[in-house]
């Protein structure tokens, strides 16, 4: 706190010696020793040291008696005193000047001089640093809107320039794709002016087949085709089964398939093993559908899940393997398919994973062959088509002979017995047996005259029932072909471009020319070039 100030008289003297302090800085004529002496105070102080504090609390020194009560009274009496001008603002900067006035006022002590200058040049540290916050805060409401308007229009440049980017990106793609496509219809162009149509298209284009339409509407039906295969499983039982049909339904079949399913011991790594249709056979068996790739992959991998999905079916029944089957023409008779030895020396020396071969036989049963034969057809059976894709394509070793294989297509089923197709002798309704050969109602291999012939399904006696060239047995190839759109191609079709290859349709087969029966009366005789000399040296 800083010290008090002099006592302070009655109303009437304070006045009086104010003003005769204040008499030197109003009038030089007055003489300082001339002044009167300071009265005594109205109301007595104890009295204290100049550097103790007083004892006095704020109101009290408020209260006490003196012509200042208010701030109307204390304007009018600076004015008096000439501290300040009439009509002047009193300013916190104008009470600093006020206080530092005050100080130099007669017999104002020292440390009431001190006291009222440091209240001053605080006043004015304060009117500083309110001024800088009343500009500041005036600055800042000023320039906010305009920092609003540049942030929102910074904003804006910001997008305009990412969907500048954007759109210029899009073009330039836009613009590659059709350069590109230019580029390829230029190099067609070029190819389509330059080349000549090789024989095999030339062949299937005289046959009403177009190749490049052809390949690409195989192509769509092949994909649609081996995406359901990946996604099958075969199940293999008796016609005695309770699997079979007829003799459960439909419905409980599926109810069945769905359970044994469920019951599958999985793991964290198993995929969600759900199935999607379900196709039973008259002959036996039945081919499970499942929802993904995934989930027939993984049962087909696990051979303990396969045990168990067909002991939660039925006991009896058995996992079918997928199964693609190659010919292997003019194999040597040494090879021994039902050795397995022999099956795994040929899965090492043509580089083929363990297991990948699932039998193997040959076509010809060994008993029927001649005393003279060295080579013969065999059927290798392969579990994946990646490998049998490449076997097709890189050839097979077999005793250190390269051998190309080629694949086994379906073929129209013919009736040993009746002759007729769609059908085998097993499920034929006919009576007796009709001869292959020449037609009468024997068996084929009872068959008296080999070099007489007859057709059944063409009732004609051009050719016998068994002959590639018959007519019938052509026009049910072509509608097998339709149905199994992949039996045309050389390779089992997969994820892979290159087995979506097709081969021309293959042309009419060569009928030879037989000779007349007839000659005219005047015979042709052969002549022999050393007759033809003899008789024109006899002339």
């Amino acid at each position: 706190m800083a010290p008090a100030p002099a006592p302070v008289g009655n109303r009437g003297n304070g006045s009086q010696n104010l003003r005769d302090m204040m008499a030197p800085s109003t009038t030089n004529n007055t003489s300082e020793t001339s002044r009167p002496p300071t009265p005594a105070p109205a109301t007595a102080i104890p009295t204290q040291s100049r550097h103790t504090p007083p004892k006095l609390t704020t109101l009290e020194i408020i209260a006490l008696n003196n012509e200042v009560i208010n701030a109307t009274t204390g304007k009018a009496y600076l004015e008096h005193i000439a501290l300040t001008i009439s009509g002047k603002p009193y300013t916190i900067d104008a009470i600093s000047k006020i206080l530092l006035h005050t100080t130099q006022l007669t017999g104002i002590s020292l440390p009431a001089q001190t006291a009222i200058r440091a209240v001053a040049f605080v006043l004015k540290e304060i009117v500083t640093d309110k001024t800088t916050e009343i500009i500041a805060r005036h600055v800042t409401a000023a320039i906010s809107p305009h920092i609003a308007k540049l942030q929102d229009t910074e904003e804006k440049l910001t997008k305009l320039s990412t969907d500048i980017n954007t759109t210029s990106a899009s073009q330039s793609l836009q613009l590659e794709k059709i350069q590109m496509t230019v580029d390829t219809l230029s190099k067609q162009a070029t190819e389509s002016a330059n080349s000549r149509p090789s024989y095999a298209a030339a062949v299937m284009t005289s046959q009403g087949q177009q190749p490049e339409t052809a390949t690409q509407a195989h192509r769509l039906q092949l994909i649609a085709r081996e995406a359901i295969k990946e996604r099958q499983i075969m199940i293999g039982y008796t016609p005695n089964s309770p699997l079979a049909a007829g003799n459960s339904f439909h419905a409980q079949l599926i109810e069945r398939v769905k359970t044994a399913l469920k019951n599958l011991a999985a793991n964290d790594e198993s995929p969600k093993l759900d199935m999607r249709a379900v196709t039973q056979f008259k002959q036996g068996g039945m081919i499970i559908e499942m929802t993904t790739k995934e989930a027939a992959a993984f049962i087909r991998s696990n051979p303990g899940t396969k045990d168990e999905l067909v002991h939660n079916l039925n006991p009896d029944a058995t996992f079918k393997e997928c199964s693609y089957p190659l010919i292997v023409p003019f194999t040597p008779v040494s090879y021994n398919p039902t050795d397995a030895e022999s099956t795994q020396q040929l899965e090492s020396k043509n580089g083929w994973n363990n297991g990948t071969i699932l039998s193997t036989r040959w076509v010809k049963p060994a008993e029927k062959w001649s005393s003279s034969q060295k080579v013969a057809h065999l059927m290798i059976v392969f579990t994946e088509p990646q490998t049998t894709n490449l076997a097709i394509r890189d050839g097979i070793t077999i005793d250190h002979l390269l051998l190309w294989p080629k694949k086994n297509r379906r073929k129209p089923l013919r009736c040993a017995k009746c002759q007729h197709y769609s059908h085998i002798a097993r499920e034929c309704i006919a009576h007796g047996d009709t001869c292959a050969n020449c037609g009468n109602n024997h068996r084929t291999s009872d068959c008296p005259t080999k070099d007489k012939y007859f057709c059944t399904a063409c009732n004609t006696d051009d050719h016998a029932s068994w002959s590639r060239d018959c007519p019938s047995f052509i026009q049910k190839c072509k509608d097998t072909d339709k149905r199994y759109p992949d039996n045309t191609l050389p390779y089992f079709p997969t994820d892979e471009e290159w087995t979506h290859a097709t081969t021309p349709s293959k042309p009419l087969p060569y009928k030879k020319t037989l000779p007349p029966t007839t000659f005219p009366n005047n015979k042709l005789r052969q002549q022999r070039l050393d007759d033809y000399s003899t008789r024109n040296e006899g002339n």
